[in-house]
């Protein structure tokens, strides 16, 4: 089985008065373990992190259009900036701030926090009008007991270690206090600071400020606050994915859930379409995947170029449609995929199905493929395959060498 590289931050605290206090934290141990032994993550991890968590808290890649836009945009922002080619982090600019530094300071924040409350990135998705409060500069989850709020800072540093100045540490207090001082009553607050070197033998780091254990307002229980989040998360892949009743269903039963006050009795109760009859999931029930690109009949998506001959591969654990329709709140909040534990990540795939119309858009011929309905072609693609254990899958994928020599 090949194995997919992984890229290394090494943990620390910012000082002593820091570590002293985030080891009266209840995941003392966890957070030591990291600090011993440092962060390990896959690089497509890494980069999912990295292209599709939003600072501002703005909703992007809503649907395909969305998607094929931004994607080349956020993959080319990412090798213009940043090397992974060391097993690490590396900065390709000169000591500063910018959107990548900030992207990748959040990726590294979440990846470390993930570790610590054994979250995955369905638990990071912002739910809409939850309060009255602000919270676009913040990483907001809940892991279903507890609320955790999570400031991240991204810099480059150009020689030695990353340099713990006043600075560092000011940005992330000045924004806990702002926040703390109107919306009292959350439990776990982290800061992480994340230092990315220019240098090809430094190691990026992560230097760990303490929790502040003082409640946050916020408007719904951690359990019902953990269920929305992933239903968010789901709801917004699969509409990319999906068309038809059950993401329909889908979007309907996540308002009554929000604007109950008693949510819990609707736990259990499957989906229907407008007629009221049980909608059934994929595979027995097709119609919500056709024409997708299916792989070994667990994982569905939408295959699209992104250049002349590489192609971007969006899709999801086919286990999550059933897990949405049947509405088993506890399987929800506890879904964690196996796909890494059942595929090789290496693939030659020989029936991806692209859009005519998406080919054309890179000058790409479709007359070379073969045709399978009106607007659509199946093509041969090599490439790899991540699985997350949100149930997120992302592939990257190229035209075969022959294919190529034939476009030339």
């Amino acid at each position: 089985m090949s194995k997919s590289p992984e890229l290394r931050f090494d943990i620390s605290f910012y000082d002593d008065k820091h570590r002293d206090a985030l080891m009266k934290h209840k995941y003392a141990q966890r957070i030591k373990q990291l600090v011993d032994f440092g962060l390990s993550e896959k690089e497509e991890e890494f980069q999912v992190y990295a292209m599709f968590t939003e600072q501002d808290g703005r909703p992007r890649f809503r649907n395909y259009s969305e998607l094929k836009r931004l994607v080349p945009r956020r993959i080319q922002m990412l090798k213009d900036y940043i090397d992974t080619s060391n097993g690490t982090v590396h900065s390709l600019v000169s000591p500063g701030e910018n959107q990548v530094t900030e992207r990748v300071g959040i990726a590294a924040a979440l990846l470390v926090v993930n570790k610590i409350f054994g979250l995955h990135r369905a638990d990071w998705e912002r739910i809409p009008e939850t309060s009255k409060r602000k919270t676009m500069d913040f990483q907001l989850a809940s892991d279903g007991t507890e609320f955790i709020l999570v400031e991240a800072k991204g810099t480059v540093f150009e020689t030695g270690n990353l340099h713990r100045d006043t600075t560092l540490e000011g940005h992330i207090k000045e924004k806990k206090k702002a926040h703390l001082s109107k919306n009292p009553g959350l439990t776990s607050l982290f800061g992480v600071i994340t230092g990315i070197p220019c240098q090809l033998n430094r190691t990026a780091q992560c230097l760990l400020l303490d929790p502040v254990f003082e409640d946050i307002e916020i408007e719904m229980d951690p359990a019902k606050y953990q269920l929305l989040s992933r239903l968010y998360f789901y709801s917004r892949i699969l509409r990319v994915i999906s068309r038809g009743q059950l993401v329909r269903a889908l979007l309907n039963r996540i308002e009554v859930i929000k604007r109950s006050g008693n949510y819990i009795e609707f736990d259990g109760l499957p989906l229907v379409d407008i007629y009221e009859e049980p909608i059934i999931p994929p595979p027995e029930n097709a119609s919500s995947i056709w024409n997708k690109t299916i792989v070994k009949d667990k994982i569905v998506g939408l295959m699209f170029p992104i250049s002349k001959a590489g192609f971007f591969y969006y899709a999801v654990d086919m286990d999550v449609y059933r897990l949405m329709v049947e509405q088993n709140f506890k399987a929800i909040r506890n879904f964690r995929s196996t796909l890494s534990e059942q595929f090789i990540e290496r693939v030659t795939y020989d029936n991806a199905i692209v859009d005519i119309r998406d080919l054309q858009q890179y000058g790409i011929p479709s007359d070379q493929f073969r045709k399978i309905e009106e607007g659509k072609v199946m093509i041969t693609l090599t490439g790899s395959v991540h699985y997350d254990t949100s149930g997120q899958v992302i592939g990257f994928f190229g035209l075969p060498n022959e294919t190529l020599s034939q476009l030339a």
